[in-house]
């Protein structure tokens, strides 16, 4: 049986109609982390969890969600000497970081776009809380480490954190 050419160009239009639409659905609904999900250090941190700055690797473990942003390192007992919770946010910012409900001191190192140090706070205390630690320059990514960490390291602003 032959189609008209009616029944043809029917045909074309409606699969690259059907086309378009998956492409765009599928863009549009693909878990984004933020806004920017195809970015070679989030899709490493998610394929590796290993990252180094200066001469220090270490692991981290991803808060890219707002309800992990707000929890944090919040009711747990301790935080190994080479692990870090890394703090990803969709714009650059002065993002705050408070202790609450925290049990143990740590580190906040913030980090620009290009995964830079821009600013640092050292051996904050649980009992600080409600204080909230914000930088002095705007920064995209915070990582928090155990107390000691960015001075026993050897860590600077400026320091280049990548993910391995």
């Amino acid at each position: 049986m032959s189609l008209s050419k009616v029944d043809r160009l029917i045909m074309v239009a409606t699969k690259t109609i059907l086309g378009f639409t998956v492409f765009f659905v599928f863009i549009y609904t693909v878990p984004i982390y933020n806004g920017f999900k195809d970015s070679e250090v989030v899709l490493a941190f998610i394929n590796n969890k290993n990252a180094v700055i200066g001469e220090t690797r270490f692991m981290v473990e991803l808060a890219d969600t707002h309800e992990e942003r707000v929890k944090g390192l919040s009711e747990r007992k301790s935080l190994g000497e080479k692990e870090g919770l890394f703090f990803i946010f969709d714009i650059d910012d002065y993002h705050g970081i408070w202790m609450k409900d925290m049990n143990f001191a740590i580190d906040i190192i913030w980090l620009d776009s290009t995964m830079q140090i821009v600013d640092f706070v050292e051996n904050v205390s649980p009992d600080s809380y409600p204080e909230v630690y914000k930088p002095e320059k705007k920064a995209r990514y915070v990582l928090e480490v155990p107390a000691g960490f960015f001075s026993k390291n050897y860590l600077k602003v400026y320091d280049q954190m990548t993910v391995i």
